[in-house]
């Protein structure tokens, strides 16, 4: 099956999460370059994997295909429900905790392959937004994700992470004030793109 405009989806809660977290640090608009450029390159999607849902639309039951992964391509969409024409589907009945399992995966292997601290630190701390106590100690054994954990995980002293955390402030600081800086159009066009 291929993807179809005329056809009614529906993203996972998990990958919502992911992706409203992440778009929070700048990551599916372009200001974190290096993050930005992973997601649109190394993570394009050969398929698509979904599974079938009824929800309750207007008083009727709707059937819609649940995008259940992978998470990373989401943010070279325009929106996250509307994956591009023309892209393989397969339709797999994963369980809620084999989704976030999949997700996970997907993030660290950005993590391996960019061996950027600073996007290392961004996703530990997207991690520890998108999931409450219960879950970190079930995937991280742990009920916090903090930064000697993180490392120790990864083969990173803290004082490596915590250049990369630094370095995630000064980011963000840079940010906004060129964001108070900038005149309204400006940051909608620059936000916003070709969006209407």
């Amino acid at each position: 099956m291929k993807t179809k405009p005329s056809h009614c989806y529906s993203l996972h809660p998990v990958l919502t999460r992911f992706y409203d977290e992440w778009s929070q640090y700048g990551g599916g608009s372009g200001l974190i370059s290096g993050a930005a450029n992973w997601l649109q390159t190394a993570a394009e999607p050969s398929v698509i994997y979904y599974r079938e849902v009824d929800v309750l639309d207007e008083g009727k039951t709707v059937t819609k295909m649940q995008i259940i992964g992978p998470v990373l391509p989401l943010f070279s969409w325009k929106t996250p429900t509307e994956p591009p024409a023309g892209f393989p589907m397969v339709r797999l009945n994963l369980d809620d905790d084999e989704i976030c399992r999949l997700a996970i995966a997907e993030w660290v292997r950005l993590m391996r392959q960019s061996g950027s601290r600073l996007i290392i630190e961004r996703v530990r701390k997207m991690f520890q937004e998108v999931f409450d106590e219960k879950q970190c100690f079930q995937w991280f054994n742990d009920l916090h994700i903090t930064q000697d954990y993180w490392a120790g995980s990864l083969g990173l002293s803290r004082s490596q992470l915590a250049r990369g955390a630094q370095a995630s402030r000064r980011l963000m600081l840079a940010d906004s004030a060129s964001c108070r800086q900038t005149e309204e159009p400006a940051f909608f066009s620059e936000y916003l793109g070709d969006a209407k």
